[in-house]
């Protein structure tokens, strides 16, 4: 039998019950080991030269040095970091410095091995595109491939992947601007979808373009944008 490889992770948090309760999290993942631990951020440096983990849980708000200063100084060391918080509001700031997920404290085992499995993925594979996500309850990390498609609700954006919901507090233009996919496009005020799971262009009744989407959702299309939506698609003319 061919051993999996193992991981480390280092853990980051200036609260002896938070390190304990990751390292708890940690126990059942047969790929993990945690092979360091800081009470301090700037030792963490030293601990990544020395030790070399796969993955950081880098907790945010610590005296001395805060979590994100702490990521930028092993940026080109330590591809992965988990950030690890009790505040939802910096999930904007976690999208901005490419983490590979965020954990809202306190962190259930469920959304532990989530993240895990993120990270899990991106090492044993590819190098996937991934955009990560912040709502009330925590962040994720999605591959661009997973999102369909992504709707208006009021103040709220609701991004459609893999089954699954995710509700965001932005509106649609900033969300699409801020992610910067260029293979969403927006088909009319309140909808963008993924080019990628566009499977069929309808037009159930005169005047009214839909697209067919791989989840069977149907978007329509409004007549100011139909021309740039049927171009992007490839199509040469109306159906």
């Amino acid at each position: 039998m061919i051993a999996s490889p193992r991981h480390g992770i280092i853990i980051v948090d200036d609260e002896p019950l938070a390190r304990r309760r990751l390292r708890q999290l940690c126990s059942s993942a047969p790929d993990f080991d945690v092979v360091g631990e800081c009470a301090d951020a700037r030792e963490l440096h030293h601990q990544v030269r020395a030790l070399r983990p796969a993955v950081v849980f880098l907790d945010i708000h610590m005296p001395h040095v805060d979590g994100f200063e702490a990521r930028e100084a092993i940026r080109t060391a330590v591809r992965h970091v988990v950030f690890v918080t009790a505040h939802v509001e910096h999930a904007a700031r976690a999208f901005d410095v490419a983490a590979s997920d965020y954990l809202v404290k306190p962190v259930s085992q469920k959304r532990f091995d989530e993240a895990l499995q993120r990270v899990r993925y991106a090492l044993g594979g590819a190098d996937v595109p991934r955009v990560l996500l912040g709502g009330r309850h925590g962040g994720t990390a999605l591959a661009v491939s997973e999102i369909v498609w992504v709707e208006a609700d009021g103040a709220y954006v609701v991004v459609h992947a893999a089954g699954r919901r995710h509700v965001l507090r932005d509106s649609l233009a900033e969300f699409v601007s801020r992610t910067r996919l260029t293979c969403l496009i927006r088909t009319h005020r309140s909808a963008a979808v993924n080019l990628g799971h566009v499977r069929a262009v309808k037009r159930p009744r005169a005047g009214q373009l839909e697209l067919e989407l791989s989840d069977g959702t149907r978007v329509p299309v409004s007549r100011r944008l139909a021309h740039e939506v049927l171009s992007s698609l490839g199509a040469t003319s109306l159906p």
